[in-house]
């Protein structure tokens, strides 16, 4: 590869490209093969921002090869810009000094996405509008052909991966990092947690529409953030960003605290705050704020972490220690929940120790229970793993520390004489619902659950009067009245399925039968973990569940998962033998990644699993052998 291809020419090449010329069209003008173009490309689009800290110093990698005359900091290496610029540019002799690549290759793109029409594409004929560069990726376009507009060479697309239709490309531009217009709409690039895609934002009025920052914008009415969401706004003219602050761990302002609103997910005007789009209650716009660099606000009154309110957070005495941990005199956090004072005490230890000053908080406490020696036999089993000290109460969890061990964790505000254990790990006493995850290494206090309404009703599923719990933690509105749990992945409502607490719109709630592990019947559709299913040959009206991935009908035609498979075994008498191991009257199986697979020689009527592959009969003991993904 020649280092010294013309970058005027890459520029107008790359332009073509992403405005919808097919890649083999120009680079045949070019004359250059796939790899070499893509090896160019890369090193060309350093010099974008090559004046960015992570492209400066002798240190960074060499995308040139052998070529002595690029190493070292390329934003000030002016004789390397004399050998990609020529034969049609120089560096002015009576430009600003020092040598900037970062400023002269920015004035070569202006010049040549202007007119591209150059070198090799001078009698080309095709058409190639800049409309500006993306927001974070150096060097991707927005770009149109006068027909239809394009993001890095690809038509912007909507959420299900097409086209969007209808953009009136040659009045296409620019508003800010994700906001667009043409002549009729307004546009923006989507934030969410799938693929990025582009949507018309609707209602928007494209003549006062206007850019806040990169995640939130508003016109004459309302505001409107990336995630598709809309608020009408009493005072738009109000409307502004609260700065967000953040401390760089890499830069040259490492641990330097540093303010931004380019960055900020809260908005406010008037009358509310905005958290990501939506009204954060109760919060007053006029004193509210970020606690230092860390997750946690306040409005003078109250404290928030994201928009999760803390309405027992003493306002006057809470501090924050990092992003996610903070307290006030009476309980410490971790994020928005109030977290036993036991467990919080060892990470707070250093802060207390430096600060004398403060006297009568939650450590001092815990700090004075641990210096009074236990007295043996005075805890009082409660139930399960709670117990009583007749002032508190404590969970027995296992330890983090000992690889055997246990350590009892205090139920801060738990009241022990009103204290209930229930099943599944569930408690509660006559404010609040305490859950212990089965593995007896977490335990948690459910926010917002009703405690005399609240009821375990399986293994998996428990509920107060309006919201449901899937596994301890997963929490969903539900309509109280109709609610009813179909399997220990399934339930139920007047407002439709839930599938491992997500709510199911797609599901006829109606038809719904649970067929035995994560498998359910709504119509003539099998659902497997929520989703549809390829039933292939499958018989409906006999499929049973047996085990959480395993569908068999009487004939034996079955689904792994949601994937149909042949008749392998008797779908009649197939049985499950724990998590992995099945058996029908005539062999045994065990159930990996891929599938089924006979143990040859197991005894259906006597094995036993004893381990995850492993299990005897009465002949002897088998281990099957791991596949990957097991």
């Amino acid at each position: 590869m020649s280092p010294w291809f013309p970058y005027d020419v890459w520029v107008a090449a790359d332009l073509f490209i992403q405005a919808g010329v097919p890649h083999d069209a120009v680079l045949a003008r070019l004359g250059l093969e796939p790899a070499k173009w893509d090896r160019i490309s890369a090193c060309y689009r350093l010099l974008h921002q090559c004046n960015l800290w992570w492209l400066r110093g002798t240190d960074q990698p060499n995308h040139w090869g052998d070529c002595e005359e690029v190493r070292g900091d390329m934003e000030t290496n002016a004789a390397f810009f004399a050998l990609i610029g020529a034969p049609r540019w120089q560096w002015p002799a009576d430009a600003p000094s020092p040598f900037s690549m970062t400023a002269a290759t920015r004035h070569i793109r202006q010049v040549v996405h202007a007119a591209p029409h150059i070198g090799p594409f001078t009698d080309c004929g095709w058409t190639a509008r800049m409309i500006g560069e993306h927001h974070r990726v150096i060097g991707d376009l927005y770009a149109h052909d006068g027909r239809t507009v394009y993001l890095a060479g690809k038509p912007l697309w909507g959420r299900d991966g097409l086209a969007l239709a209808d953009i009136d490309a040659p009045s296409f531009e620019m508003i800010g990092a994700r906001w667009m217009r043409d002549a009729r709409r307004v546009y923006a690039q989507a934030q969410r947690a799938t693929a990025d895609h582009f949507y018309v934002v609707e209602k928007a009025d494209r003549d006062s529409f206007r850019q806040l920052n990169e995640r939130y914008a508003c016109d004459a009415q309302a505001l409107y953030h990336v995630t598709n969401k809309r608020v009408r706004s009493r005072s738009p003219q109000a409307l502004a960003i609260v700065p967000h602050a953040y401390t760089p761990v890499v830069t040259a302002k490492a641990g330097v605290m540093q303010h931004s609103t380019w960055m900020s997910q809260v908005a406010c005007d008037a009358e509310h705050v905005y958290m990501a789009g939506s009204v954060m209650k109760l919060a007053d716009p006029a004193g509210f704020h970020q606690l230092a660099d860390t997750d946690f606000y306040s409005d003078g009154m109250r404290v928030w972490y994201h928009k999760v309110l803390l309405p027992e957070a003493d306002v006057a005495t809470f501090t924050v220690r990092n992003k996610y941990s903070a307290c006030d005199r009476f309980r410490p956090y971790s994020g928005a929940r109030a977290e036993s004072t036991s467990e919080a005490f060892d990470e707070w230890t250093a802060h207390f120790e430096a600060s004398p000053a403060l006297q009568g908080w939650w450590w001092h406490a815990e700090q004075q229970r641990r210096a009074t020696p236990p007295v043996v036999g005075t805890l009082r089993p409660l139930g399960g793993a709670y117990f009583s000290d007749g002032q508190r109460v404590l969970c027995r969890l296992r330890s983090w520390h000992q690889l055997e061990g246990f350590e009892d964790v205090v139920l801060d505000g738990a009241d022990p004489a009103r204290f209930e254990v229930l099943a599944h790990g569930f408690a509660r006493d006559d404010r609040h619902v305490y859950w212990m995850h089965s593995d007896q290494r977490h335990w948690r206090c459910l926010e917002g659950a009703d405690a005399v309404s609240f009821q375990v009703l399986s293994a998996s599923w428990s509920r107060d009067r309006t919201r449901a719990w899937y596994d301890g933690w997963k929490s969903v509105k539900i309509d109280g009245p109709t609610f009813e749990v179909l399997s220990e992945c399934y339930a139920r409502d007047a407002l439709g399925v839930l599938s491992r607490g997500v709510r199911k719109k797609d599901i006829d709630a109606r038809s719904a039968r649970a067929l035995g592990g994560d498998y359910l019947r709504a119509g003539d559709v099998i659902y497997w973990g929520g989703k549809p299913a390829k039933t292939g040959k499958l018989d409906l009206e006999t499929a049973r569940g047996v085990g959480f991935d395993l569908l068999i009908d009487a004939a034996g035609h079955w689904l792994h998962r949601n994937q149909y498979r042949k008749p392998l075994a008797d779908g009649r008498t197939l049985r499950a033998l724990g998590l992995d191991f099945f058996a029908d009257a005539r062999q045994v199986f065990y159930l990996d990644f891929y599938g089924l697979r006979m143990v040859p020689g197991a005894d259906p009527s006597s094995f036993v699993p004893t381990g995850p592959g492993r299990g005897r009969d009465a002949q002897g003991s088998y281990e099957v052998e791991l596949r990957g993904g097991d």
